[in-house]
């Protein structure tokens, strides 16, 4: 049974003793917190939130231990024992140490500069519960534990501190026990595939940047969104009432019904459209357009496509955007938004964003631009922003050594350009290619996004390949490395484990199936791309632990990181200055044989900023 103190003195000599070994070793720690749920989700909103207790597992001992907080009866007591975890200097190793560092803050406490997340270390491992990430999958995937959820501990509770003591004690103890055990079984895996120091000087000091960042949050302009969204609304029901007046028989909603009436009924043609789990043809974006295109102006087929294109445009734009945004803003009571950053959501490294995603807002759209432009500053204070100018192109460069990608961006010419003369194409198709070949497009994909036949798309990719040689020999060092090791790198030595490789090695080519060679691509496809993808991306993590530790203690706050891109809220006077040491700050955070570029710009709100 966990050791529960519970309304004891400071002095008492249990607490005492407890201060003394928090001071001395490596413990686990989890944190239990009760309050109101995220606008639209079952998540607490941890901005809102209060601590209900809390739990300790020392290292070199078994029962663990629980602090449960009531009110002020014993807030002495745990201010005590919050402070030792505080200031300790030893390893306090906890599972999203980001929600545990809110949680400590609010209750006037920061979170231990030792502090060790086993979320980040089996997130660089690879190892997951069938791609999650959450403790209790974890437990029960890689330590045969099982755990009780939430939903269930809690029953017919209504909230964590009106649990029986006993109760609570065993479902928060739970927490550490897996936390240490975790950390039993990986950490000298981790050492032993030399991602200490990724782990440590990169990940863990990110963990405490985002919170910083979350904590903050964007300030948004909430009557321009609602005023957004309700022209939108309005533009939305002319487009369903147009399309009953030309298709009263078919909802414009039901991708089922479009597809029966205009691919079964021979209006759209079917060519090359694929089909989904359904049998139906598909009523996706890109078919659709293509649908629009086949068809004469002025016909049925054309106009049913304008519509439905528009308005599955502006659907998504009222559903995901405009009302929902003002009402997640409006939850938190000061008319900030607050997302959730998150290291552990992409394979290559790239930061993902959830609850909500700003990430998906178009930069280039009419309505996106407007809602960009809602994101605005307080009064007094404005939003500095700065980009990195082809970060992936630069990083291919660099990893591809001497030739003429190096040399274009050591001379500054414009890449694209140079590429269209050398390859025989517009700049904008350039543009395409040059990226395509980051991700590994193949002719057939080229083409589509190039709108050329495939035989034109394959002869753009051989001229590539004989203008930029140094593109084709890294490439095949990379996948070749990739087979032999069973893995990636990326610039800071975050690894990728390449599975659809290992198990492609182990095969005979000459009997490997359609599917087997469709997976052996895509592993050297990911293998190419991972270090490069992943490199720009530990290039940004390095530019925002550098611009957060130069900006510790000033009224400069690092607001969002979309892409390449970081925004930052500071006084209007000090806008010039800030600008000026962002741009410094990304630009110097790696030293790659080609310069890094940013571009930063000041705005009034984020859509200014462009």
């Amino acid at each position: 049974m966990p050791k529960i103190l519970h309304d004891l003195p400071p002095d008492d000599r249990d607490v005492r003793l407890l201060i003394v070994k928090i001071m001395s070793g490596p413990f686990a720690f989890d944190t239990e917190s009760e309050g109101p749920t995220l606008h639209g989700g079952k998540m607490l909103n941890v901005h809102k939130s209060s601590l209900a207790g809390f739990s300790i597992l020392f290292f070199d001992e078994y029962e663990p231990y629980y602090i449960p907080v009531n009110g002020q009866s014993n807030m002495a007591m745990v201010n005590d024992i919050l402070g030792a975890v505080s200031l300790t200097n030893k390893e306090v190793w906890a599972h999203n140490w980001k929600h545990d560092a809110v949680v400590m803050e609010r209750a006037g406490f920061s979170p231990p500069w030792n502090a060790r997340d086993s979320l980040i270390m089996m997130w660089l491992l690879g190892e997951s519960a069938g791609g999650r990430y959450g403790l209790k999958p974890l437990a029960i995937t890689k330590l045969d534990m099982q755990m009780m959820t939430f939903k269930e501990v809690m029953g017919d509770a209504a909230s964590f501190s009106d649990l029986p003591l006993p109760v609570a004690a065993c479902y928060a103890c739970d927490d550490v026990r897996a936390v240490r055990g975790l950390y039993e079984r990986f950490f000298k895996r981790l050492v032993k595939r030399g991602l200490q120091f990724v782990f440590e000087f990169i990940e863990m000091p990110l963990v405490f940047c985002l919170t910083d960042m979350e904590t903050a949050g964007m300030s948004v302009d909430v009557e321009s969104l609602d005023g957004l969204g309700d022209e939108l609304q309005i533009r939305v029901d002319a487009l369903r009432h147009e399309w009953e007046w030309l298709m009263p028989d078919v909802l414009i909603s039901s991708s089922v019904q479009v597809s029966d009436h205009f691919y079964g009924g021979g209006i759209w043609p079917t060519k090359g459209v694929p089909k989904g789990k359904s049998g139906r043809h598909s009523t996706g974006r890109l078919w659709v357009e293509k649908a629009r295109a086949a068809c004469k102006p002025g016909s049925i087929g054309r106009a049913a496509a304008d519509i439905r294109l528009e308005y599955q445009d502006l659907s998504k734009y009222l559903s995901t955007f405009t009302h929902t945004l003002a009402a997640q803003a409006k939850q938190h009571g000061d008319g900030r938004l607050r997302c959730s950053f998150r290291q552990h959501g992409t394979a290559t490294g790239r930061l993902s964003c959830a609850s909500p995603n700003l990430q998906n807002i178009p930069a280039r759209s009419e309505i996106g631009k407007l809602i960009r432009k809602s994101f605005r500053a307080p009064k007094g204070r404005v939003i500095v922003c700065a980009d990195y100018s082809q970060i992936e192109l630069r990083v291919l460069a660099h990893l591809a050594g001497e030739g003429e990608l190096v040399s274009a961006y050591r001379e500054g010419v414009d890449l694209h350009q140079k590429t269209a003369d050398l390859v025989g194409c517009s700049r904008q198709q350039a543009k395409t290619i040059n990226f395509a070949t980051v991700y590994g497009a193949r002719a057939k994909k080229l083409g589509e996004q190039l709108e050329v036949p495939r035989k034109k798309a394959q002869e753009f990719l051989d001229n590539y390949h004989v203008a930029y040689p140094e593109v084709s020999m890294v490439r095949k060092q990379i996948v070749s490395d990739a087979y032999d090791r069973g893995y990636v790198t990326t610039l800071s030595g975050r690894q990728r484990i390449m599975e659809e490789l290992t198990v492609a090695r182990s095969r005979n080519p000459s009997s490997e199936t359609y599917d087997d060679k469709r997976s052996r691509w895509f592993g050297e496809r990911i293998a190419f791309n991972t270090p490069v993808q992943g490199g720009a991306a530990d290039i940004v993590k390095r530019a925002m632990l550098g611009f957060s530790m130069l900006t510790q203690g000033k009224n400069v706050n690092m607001v969002s990181q979309v892409h390449d891109e970081l925004l930052v809220e500071c006084d209007e006077q000090d806008a010039p200055d800030v600008a000026r040491e962002l741009q410094r700050v990304m630009e110097s955070a790696v030293e790659l044989c080609v310069p890094l570029v940013a571009e930063p710009s000041i705005g009034q709100s984020w859509g200014d900023c462009k």
